[in-house]
């Protein structure tokens, strides 16, 4: 399970810019987490450090996902 530890979001008018950090009880976890996030349709880009994946056991983490607002879905 992935453990979100925090989170900062900046925005504009367009897109948003999502830090996070937390833990993963694996390099695998992590990496499913990872593309889990890329696949959403408003997800443009994700910068993810090295670091993130060295160790293959539990390990802390910190990514910056970029979102393109106008893909987001209108909510009812």
């Amino acid at each position: 399970q992935i453990e979100i530890s925090e989170f900062t979001i900046t925005s504009t008018e367009n897109a948003a810019s999502i830090q996070l950090s937390g833990m993963s009880p694996s390099r695998e976890h992590f990496l499913n987490f990872q593309e889990t996030l890329q696949n959403l349709p408003f997800v443009k880009n994700i910068s993810s450090p090295i670091q993130n994946i060295l160790s293959a056991e539990e390990t802390t983490f910190s990514i910056t996902i970029e979102i393109d607002k106008t893909n987001i879905p209108p909510t009812q």
